[in-house]
């Protein structure tokens, strides 16, 4: 059986057109994950698997928060990823 493509714009002819992710809750957000992509939006909830469209892992992806980076009286910062996820299938 062929897999099945994503059909909205922005994504590709590799984008699957639902995935399973399960977000990983941390210390200091268990709040749900608000995503939102050419006017498609999900609400995702942490540290349970949850079938979404093929183009959330992307967005998660892009997200950064910034951290800061050298020693700490050093004004530096750089990015790190704001979720942790796992694509279950």
């Amino acid at each position: 059986m062929a897999e099945q493509t994503a059909k909205k714009s922005g994504d590709t002819a590799d984008t699957p057109a639902r995935v399973v992710i399960s977000i990983q809750s941390n210390g200091e957000d268990k709040s749900p994950v608000y995503l939102s992509m050419n006017g498609d939006t999900v609400l995702i909830k942490r540290d349970e698997d949850v079938e979404v469209p093929g183009w959330v892992p992307a967005v998660l992806d892009s997200a950064t928060r910034p951290v800061k980076i050298g020693e700490v009286n050093d004004d530096k910062l750089g990015e790190a990823k704001r979720y942790s996820y796992s694509i279950k299938g």
